[in-house]
């Protein structure tokens, strides 16, 4: 007789890098986890005839953030605020932030030997690489001084690109779902 399990979870921490795409820098050790929070945008269609129901939708496109906690504030600071070469420092106003190459690239790596990077299999991603991404607009970081642990709170937004592989292909991030 096979038994087969009712579920196939997966888990696993990831690391976090930022900076010049292939060349990133750790951000050190983060808390409770990476999160990646995607959000579709519609705009959604009704008629006269069936009221406030929604008959359909035109797909809009999307947005993408990645979310962490920093707990090495050394390693993080730098990405709280990428605009001057520190957070005392506003930058220059009116820069793009892909335009003017501020935003950099996020490296997301799962840690090696966890359940989320097991050898020689694949499924869920091995590393996630977004080769523009900044600090998200709205931001509010704040730290703490004072005798407990300084942490570094950071939401990335993923802006999208076009992968020059396949030109219609329009992405925010790149995926390893394999060991090599």
């Amino acid at each position: 007789m096979a038994v087969t399990t009712l579920v196939t979870p997966i888990s696993g921490a990831y690391t976090a890098a930022y900076g010049t795409l292939d060349s990133e820098v750790s951000l050190g050790c983060v808390q409770n986890g990476v999160r990646m929070v995607q959000q579709v945008s519609k705009q959604v269609i009704t008629c006269d005839t069936y009221g406030d129901s929604v008959v359909d939708a035109v797909f809009r496109g999307g947005n993408v953030s990645v979310i962490l906690e920093a707990i090495e504030y050394g390693k993080a600071v730098g990405a709280m605020w990428p605009y001057g070469s520190n957070p005392s420092i506003m930058g220059l106003c009116g820069r793009l932030d892909v335009g003017s190459s501020i935003a950099q690239s996020l490296l997301l790596s799962a840690v090696q030997g966890t359940p989320a990077n097991p050898a020689g299999t694949s499924g869920s991603p091995l590393t996630m690489q977004a080769p523009f991404a900044i600090i998200d607009e709205g931001q509010r970081t704040e730290i703490m001084l004072a005798n407990m642990l300084r942490t570094v709170p950071l939401v990335f937004r993923l802006y999208p690109w076009v992968d020059d592989g396949a030109p219609t292909v329009v992405r925010w991030m790149t995926y390893q779902t394999t060991n090599p």
